[in-house]
Protein backbone atom coordinates (compact mmCIF):
# COMPACT_ATOMS: atom_id res chain seq x y z
CA UNK A 1 0.00 0.00 0.00
CA UNK A 2 2.86 2.39 0.82
CA UNK A 3 4.44 1.72 -2.56
CA UNK A 4 1.16 2.48 -4.31
CA UNK A 5 0.86 5.84 -2.50
CA UNK A 6 4.46 6.70 -3.34
CA UNK A 7 3.81 5.87 -6.99
CA UNK A 8 0.73 8.11 -7.02
CA UNK A 9 2.79 11.02 -5.73
CA UNK A 10 5.55 10.45 -8.30
CA UNK A 11 3.34 10.16 -11.39
CA UNK A 12 2.79 13.94 -11.82
CA UNK A 13 6.54 14.56 -11.55
CA UNK A 14 7.33 11.88 -14.11
CA UNK A 15 4.71 13.15 -16.54
CA UNK A 16 5.82 16.79 -16.38
CA UNK A 17 8.99 17.10 -18.43
CA UNK A 18 11.08 20.19 -17.83
CA UNK A 19 12.20 22.43 -20.65
CA UNK A 20 15.82 22.32 -21.73
CA UNK A 21 17.30 25.84 -21.87
CA UNK A 22 20.62 26.49 -23.58
CA UNK A 23 22.55 29.75 -23.35
CA UNK A 24 24.98 30.09 -26.25
CA UNK A 25 27.73 32.68 -26.61
CA UNK A 26 29.39 33.18 -29.96
CA UNK A 27 29.69 35.17 -33.17
CA UNK A 28 26.78 36.50 -35.24
CA UNK A 29 27.49 37.36 -38.87
CA UNK A 30 25.43 38.75 -41.73
CA UNK A 31 26.77 38.10 -45.23
CA UNK A 32 25.38 39.81 -48.28
CA UNK A 33 25.06 43.43 -49.38
CA UNK A 34 25.86 44.53 -45.84
CA UNK A 35 28.41 42.56 -43.83
CA UNK A 36 28.11 42.52 -40.03
CA UNK A 37 30.15 40.58 -37.47
CA UNK A 38 29.56 40.90 -33.72
CA UNK A 39 29.57 38.83 -30.56
CA UNK A 40 26.14 37.64 -29.45
CA UNK A 41 24.44 35.57 -26.76
CA UNK A 42 21.39 33.52 -27.68
CA UNK A 43 18.94 31.39 -25.75
CA UNK A 44 17.42 28.22 -27.15
CA UNK A 45 14.59 26.42 -25.34
CA UNK A 46 13.40 22.90 -26.13
CA UNK A 47 10.11 21.48 -24.92
CA UNK A 48 10.01 17.72 -25.35
CA UNK A 49 11.80 17.35 -28.71
CA UNK A 50 10.66 20.65 -30.21
CA UNK A 51 12.46 24.00 -30.27
CA UNK A 52 10.09 26.59 -28.81
CA UNK A 53 12.42 29.61 -28.50
CA UNK A 54 15.23 30.76 -30.77
CA UNK A 55 16.09 33.93 -32.68
CA UNK A 56 15.97 31.89 -35.89
CA UNK A 57 12.35 30.78 -35.40
CA UNK A 58 10.59 34.11 -36.03
CA UNK A 59 6.89 33.29 -36.44
CA UNK A 60 7.49 29.95 -38.19
CA UNK A 61 7.62 27.58 -35.21
CA UNK A 62 5.55 24.88 -36.91
CA UNK A 63 7.51 24.76 -40.18
CA UNK A 64 10.65 23.29 -38.61
CA UNK A 65 11.69 19.63 -38.83
CA UNK A 66 13.71 18.09 -36.02
CA UNK A 67 16.23 15.25 -36.07
CA UNK A 68 17.64 13.95 -32.78
CA UNK A 69 20.54 11.54 -32.40
CA UNK A 70 23.04 10.71 -29.67
CA UNK A 71 25.56 13.16 -31.10
CA UNK A 72 23.45 16.05 -32.44
CA UNK A 73 20.15 17.88 -32.68
CA UNK A 74 19.39 19.20 -36.16
CA UNK A 75 16.54 21.61 -36.90
CA UNK A 76 15.72 22.77 -40.43
CA UNK A 77 13.18 24.51 -42.59
CA UNK A 78 13.16 25.89 -46.13
CA UNK A 79 15.06 29.06 -45.07
CA UNK A 80 17.77 27.69 -42.81
CA UNK A 81 19.04 25.24 -40.22
CA UNK A 82 20.32 24.99 -36.65
CA UNK A 83 22.74 22.25 -35.60
CA UNK A 84 23.55 21.50 -31.95
CA UNK A 85 26.53 19.21 -31.34
CA UNK A 86 25.55 17.34 -28.17
CA UNK A 87 29.10 16.18 -27.48
CA UNK A 88 31.01 19.47 -27.78
CA UNK A 89 28.20 21.93 -27.00
CA UNK A 90 28.70 23.85 -30.26
CA UNK A 91 25.83 25.42 -32.16
CA UNK A 92 25.82 26.55 -35.80
CA UNK A 93 22.87 28.18 -37.49
CA UNK A 94 22.08 29.99 -40.70
CA UNK A 95 18.94 31.67 -41.97
CA UNK A 96 18.38 33.28 -45.37
CA UNK A 97 16.58 36.64 -45.05
CA UNK A 98 16.14 38.88 -48.10
CA UNK A 99 19.17 37.47 -49.97
CA UNK A 100 21.40 37.81 -46.90
CA UNK A 101 22.75 34.88 -44.90
CA UNK A 102 22.55 35.30 -41.13
CA UNK A 103 24.93 32.93 -39.31
CA UNK A 104 25.52 32.21 -35.65
CA UNK A 105 28.32 30.00 -34.30
CA UNK A 106 28.84 29.53 -30.60
CA UNK A 107 29.29 27.38 -27.54
CA UNK A 108 26.28 26.43 -25.40
CA UNK A 109 25.77 25.69 -21.73
CA UNK A 110 22.67 24.37 -20.02
CA UNK A 111 20.94 27.21 -18.16
CA UNK A 112 20.51 26.25 -14.52
CA UNK A 113 19.32 29.50 -12.98
CA UNK A 114 15.88 29.49 -11.42
CA UNK A 115 13.96 32.66 -10.64
CA UNK A 116 11.75 31.06 -7.99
Amino acid sequence: MKKLLLLLFLIPNLAMAENLSLVCKGLYEVKGEVNISESDTRTYIFEDEKLIKANELFQEKDNWKYYWSKSEIYCENDRGAIRFDRLSGNVKSYILIKSQIHEFKGLCEVATERKF
